[in-house]
């Protein structure tokens, strides 16, 4: 059986690998279509990173056998054509599709099944980050070098943010 998830996969987190194991573990063959950049509707910077390093990080999971580009769920199920399209538990009411994807399964006959690993969102992530990274910037503890791209004590830098 072909298995399809379909998402962003912008920040992997555990959630993400239970979803993704709990996902190939419902067939022998899983796919995982990756939204392209432009078509990630997560909110302004989202995704964090590009589409090639989103994907690359997907490959390198054993639970993951092919990852594909796509710009919607619909797309993706109506081209690979799977035994079962999975999303996660967040997605278990049927209310939360933005596109007819219950149109494209039937259309396929792919049926739709609903993972149970824990919701995480990585949007609260990023949040969370930025709660403990805002007051040290603020508080000029600590400073973006551009020349290292790194976070680095405010005593180590320079008024132009270069190294001393």
């Amino acid at each position: 059986m072909i298995v399809l998830a379909n998402g962003c996969f912008d920040v992997i987190h555990i959630g993400h690998i239970e979803h993704l194991r709990e996902a190939r573990a419902m067939g022998r063959f899983l796919y995982v279509s990756l939204t392209v950049d432009e078509f990630v509707n997560k909110g302004p910077g989202r995704p964090l990173y590009t589409w090639e390093d989103r994907a690359q990080v997907l490959r390198a999971l054993r639970c993951v056998d092919a990852v594909r580009k796509t710009t919607s769920a619909v797309e993706a199920i109506r081209t690979i054509k799977p035994d079962i399209f999975v999303k996660g538990i967040d997605y278990a009411g049927m209310d939360r599709f933005t596109e007819d994807v219950v149109a494209a399964c039937r259309e396929v006959g792919a049926e739709i099944r609903f993972t149970r690993a824990p919701k995480q969102s990585v949007t609260e992530i990023i949040r969370q980050t930025q709660a403990l990274i805002e007051p040290m910037i603020y508080n000029r503890s600590v400073r973006w070098n551009p020349n290292t791209s790194r976070m680095e004590p405010y005593s180590a830098l320079d008024d132009q943010g270069a190294k001393r």
